[in-house]
């Protein structure tokens, strides 16, 4: 098929078994016309490297996502200066090009990490005009808008004030269907027989971007993909503890930057940090800057006049995860060292040890 992956098999496992053997033409296939070149295929090819890849540390396996997208970028033709790829592939061969989606670049190179599949993100980046890759769009979690451009441009180093302006657009989103709720002039019967999009004000794309150092998780069986997963401590529960803002602020291959703040001017606060959603990577060391009092006299009244200093200091873990203890209006900057996927995969929280307490297993 020139490289493309067939949309439909056949009940013997037969490519177009059921079509003339035509590779194309699938529910929801390569001619798709609602969502376009293979959305709901590609989702898919997306979700199976990523789930593979986390099973057995081979990044190998996102090789079948990969030929698929260099594949339409082979394609691509240039109108009005633009860089634009095609949507649909039918009987008329490539059709409908438009400028390329970044969602499932941004997991293939959020799984790789691999130079060349950054260049694949900047090749179109360059070559868009008709969009602004930083401006920070929400939308609903099912994968609504192309939120992933802006935190690309975050973590590239040319897009600083996307984590405020990602948490801005988050809020006026949930403010709308907030006002869209109380504004519904349904009776519950007419609302639950026809709200096929009922308003959700439950919104967390923006959250985990930002916290978690990821990208939105692919609708239709995609998990999680986290660089950093939370545990409240003292709680003994997942997420963040009360008053504590996270924010991820590097990526690398080899490397996480998270900072932590302790909003609270009373309370201590205790978050354990682990490396991934499921725990998949070990993390071998963490650096970290912290604010201190010290030195800056018992007065208090002269410390507005002060720089307050930095110490900086290392740790040796060795493990999926660490706690990081966090005084009343504490700031720390964390240097995470990992090695990505060198760890069975588990749901067991920090505190569990080896296996979940799940009691129907």
């Amino acid at each position: 098929n020139g490289g493309m992956m067939p949309d439909n098999v056949g009940p013997t496992g037969k490519i177009g078994e059921q079509r003339d053997g035509q590779a194309w033409g699938g529910a929801w296939g390569w001619d798709c016309g609602r969502a376009g070149a293979g959305d709901l295929l590609m989702g898919s090819l997306c979700v199976a490297g990523e789930c593979a890849q986390l099973l057995t540390g081979d990044d190998g396996y996102l090789d079948l996502l990969r030929s698929q997208l260099v594949l339409l970028i082979d394609q691509a033709v240039t109108e009005e200066g633009e860089l634009r790829v095609p949507h649909r592939f039918g009987r008329d061969g490539w059709t409908d090009f438009k400028p390329m989606k970044i969602r499932d670049l941004a997991h293939l190179w959020h799984a790789s990490m691999q130079q060349a599949d950054y260049d694949l993100i900047t090749h179109i980046r360059d070559g868009t005009k008709s969009v602004d890759w930083n401006q920070a769009q929400s939308g609903s979690d099912k994968g609504a808008g192309e939120s992933e451009r802006a935190r690309f441009q975050y973590y590239d180093g040319v897009n600083p004030n996307w984590p405020e302006e990602m948490m801005r657009a988050e809020y006026d989103c949930v403010t709308r269907h907030l006002q869209a709720m109380r504004e519904d002039p349904r009776d519950l019967e007419t609302r639950a027989d026809n709200a096929f999009w009922p308003p959700n004000p439950c919104i967390s794309k923006g959250l985990i971007e930002v916290t978690m150092g990821t990208p939105q998780n692919i609708y239709r069986g995609g998990l999680l993909r986290a660089r950093v997963r939370y545990f409240d401590r003292d709680r003994g529960r997942p997420g963040l503890p009360p008053d504590v803002a996270a924010l991820v602020f590097s990526i690398e291959a080899d490397s996480t930057g998270v900072h932590l703040v302790n909003l609270s001017n009373t309370e201590r606060r205790r978050v354990i940090v682990q490396a991934g959603a499921f725990a998949e990577h070990e993390v071998k060391a963490v650096g970290y800057s912290v604010q201190t009092r010290e030195n800056l006299g018992p007065n208090p009244a002269t410390w507005q006049r002060q720089e307050w200093p930095l110490s900086e200091d290392s740790a040796r873990v060795d493990e999926s995860h660490f706690a990081v203890n966090l005084p009343p209006s504490t700031s720390i900057k964390l240097d995470i060292k990992v090695r990505r996927f060198a760890n069975r995969p588990t749901y067991a929280f920090p505190w569990h040890g080896a296996r979940p307490p799940i009691p129907f297993l």
